[in-house]
């Protein structure tokens, strides 16, 4: 479980808050087309990127990369 931020789904569950989320398994990323927990963002970059709460920090690492390093990590995460 991890804090989503705004990203949060807003149900309460158990000793889960309204902004936290189980962080789904990354094996079969690839065979993925929808991504987050509701499935807003189509491809990996816009997941990244939109990650807020105590994802913030790795999107704004993400944000950070040039764009060849972006796509050296999206095809690593696309092997998984």
């Amino acid at each position: 479980m991890h804090s989503m931020g705004s990203l949060g789904d807003g149900i309460t569950s158990g000793t889960a808050d309204p902004t936290m989320m189980r962080t789904a398994p990354l094996w079969g990323l690839r065979a993925k087309s929808i991504f987050l927990h509701d499935g807003r963002a189509l491809d990996l970059p816009t997941a990244i990127s939109l990650h807020d709460g105590q994802g913030k920090a790795a999107s704004q690492g993400f944000q950070a990369l040039s764009a060849s390093q972006q796509q050296d990590l999206v095809n690593f995460l696309d092997s998984l």
